[in-house]
C-alpha cells in the first residue's frame, strides 16, 4: 500500500499534468480560431497561469507556463522563429507582472492583474518584433493590438474571479492545500512503489 506522502505527490503530479495538458490544448486550439489580425489570440491558457499564481503556486505556474510555450511552439512548427521569441518574451514579462501584482500587500483584483499583465504582454510583443525587424513602424499596430489584448485580459481575469467564487473549486482547493506537495520537492524524491 502506498504511503500518504506518495499518494499526495501522485495527486500533485496528476493535477499539474492535467493543468498542463489543458493549457497546451487551449493554447494550441486558439491558433485555429479565425482572427482578422495576425498574432491576436484569446489567451485562455493564461487563465490557468493566473489561477495558480493567485493561489500561491508560483513555481508550478511558472513551470507550466514555460512548458506550454515550448510545447505549443513545437506543435505549431514555430520553435526558434519570430512567433516563438514573441511568445516566450511576452509570457515571461506578463508572468513577472502577475507575480509582482499578486504578491503585493494591498489586494489587487484578478481582473486588474490580468489587465496590467495583458498590457505588458502586448508591449513586449511589439518590442520584440520591432527588435527582430529593426523597425519601429510595427508600433503603429500597437493601439489595435492593445485594445484586443485588454478585452481578452478582462475576460481572463473575470473567468478566474468567477471560478474562485465557485463552491466546488473552494472545496477542491481546501482539500488540495491539505495534501499538496510542491513541485520542487517532487523533483528531488522519486515516487515510492
Amino acid at each position: 500500500m502506498k504511503s500518504r506522502s506518495a499518494n499526495q505527490r501522485l495527486k500533485t503530479l496528476t493535477t499539474l499534468a492535467f493543468l498542463l495538458a489543458l493549457e497546451i490544448i487551449l493554447s494550441y486550439l486558439e491558433g485555429f480560431l479565425p482572427t482578422f489580425l495576425p498574432g491576436v489570440k484569446l489567451g485562455l491558457a493564461n487563465a490557468i497561469t493566473l489561477f495558480l499564481l493567485v493561489l500561491g503556486y508560483f513555481k508550478e505556474s511558472f513551470f507550466l507556463l514555460l512548458t506550454r510555450v515550448f510545447v505549443v511552439s513545437f506543435l505549431r512548427g514555430t520553435f526558434l522563429s519570430y512567433p516563438f521569441y514573441m511568445s516566450l518574451a511576452s509570457a515571461l514579462t506578463s508572468y513577472s507582472v502577475m507575480l509582482l501584482l499578486s504578491g503585493t500587500k494591498k489586494r489587487v483584483s484578478y481582473v486588474s492583474i490580468s489587465l496590467i499583465s495583458g498590457f505588458f504582454h502586448s508591449l513586449t510583443q511589439m518590442v520584440v518584433i520591432a527588435s527582430l525587424l529593426s523597425s519601429v513602424l510595427v508600433f503603429a499596430y500597437f493601439p489595435l493590438l492593445l485594445l484586443l489584448s485588454l478585452t481578452a485580459s478582462f475576460l481572463t481575469g473575470l473567468l478566474v474571479e468567477t471560478l474562485l467564487k465557485k463552491e466546488f473549486i473552494k472545496r477542491y482547493l481546501n482539500e488540495e492545500r491539505k495534501s499538496y506537495t510542491p513541485l520542487f520537492v517532487l523533483a528531488k524524491r522519486p515516487l515510492e512503489k
